[in-house]
């Protein structure tokens, strides 16, 4: 097997969280670099890892001066990662435990024409599924995930291929970059998981959740739950942007679906101030203003 590249990125200001990596060095297979990718996060996160992993070889920091969001973040990581010659790399968000079996489970399928990608629970209820396989529905463009919200009685311990996954733990062999290119860093956060799934499928590459790989993930703990402001407006902007991309495929349903969400936004406005960001998303999409959104308060 080759050695892998596991990218962790940081955004919106906070930092790493240490017990991500405990678990990494706690894995059956040690054959990785750590990659973390520092976007100018504000919580000395970074001298706390570097005092409790002195010594550690194959940790690489790459420190950025500005929050460039998830996106470009992990396309900083995938470039280190194929730079310094790994064979694979595994995109990892760092408010995520693993199973100790985890990188030699994903590995075991894992090739040049195939993504693997493991089950995943919620963090605080160890049985809870946030992901066991998923798909994309075109009527809502977006992905959606197998087993949400159940609790796990085995009804998913059977390996299957899927056309979504989040890259919350997603390994990827480094040629299939050549052919799908890297992360679109016009979403900056949100939706670029969907929009590299989506290119994944067009090109041939196949997704496949291996069930026997097991994460526990600390669901939007970086960005504030999914009813923050910064969570509502990614996603109403993004969604557009993916709709925008993809066009064809787009079921007239949607339309529905979206005029729906913001006419609910838009009364919602009155009891919750973040509901007025469905809209905010939606005038700067039209305005053409992606990437990073500078000022939320204006």
């Amino acid at each position: 097997m080759g050695r892998v590249g596991i990218v962790l990125v940081n955004y919106n200001g906070a930092g790493f969280q240490n017990d991500c990596i405990r678990t990494l060095y706690e894995m059956t297979d040690q054959d990785f670099d750590i990659i973390l990718v520092d976007n100018a996060s504000t919580d000395h996160s970074v001298e706390l890892m570097k005092s409790e992993f002195a010594g550690r070889g194959n940790i690489h920091y790459l420190l950025q001066k500005n929050n460039l969001g998830v996106a470009a973040g992990n396309n900083i990581g995938i470039k280190h990662s194929i730079e310094i010659g790994n064979e694979y790399t595994m995109l990892l968000n760092n408010d995520t435990e693993l199973d100790q079996n985890l990188l030699s489970e994903l590995l075991k399928y894992a090739d040049r024409n195939t993504v693997t990608v493991p089950k995943i629970y919620h963090f605080d209820n160890k049985k809870l599924l946030w992901f066991a396989g998923g798909y994309m529905d075109w009527g809502r463009a977006a992905g959606v995930h197998t087993g949400y919200p159940e609790i796990d009685h085995g009804q998913y311990d059977q390996d299957a291929e899927a056309t979504y996954a989040p890259t919350c733990c997603m390994l990827i062999h480094n040629s299939i970059f050549d052919k799908v290119g890297f992360m679109d860093e016009n979403f900056f956060m949100y939706a670029d998981d969907t929009d590299f799934c989506i290119r994944l499928v067009e090109y041939g590459i196949r997704i496949l959740y291996v069930h026997k790989g097991i994460v526990w993930h600390k669901v939007s703990s970086s960005s504030g739950g999914s009813k923050s402001k910064l969570s509502i407006y990614y996603t109403n902007r993004n969604r557009l942007y993916l709709v925008k991309k993809y066009k064809k495929s787009i079921k007239p349903v949607f339309w529905l679906r979206f005029i729906k969400s913001l006419l609910t936004g838009m009364a919602g406005a009155i009891k919750s101030t973040n509901n007025m960001y469905i809209l905010i998303g939606v005038n700067d999409y039209l305005k053409g203003k992606m990437g990073k959104r500078i000022n939320f308060n204006k």
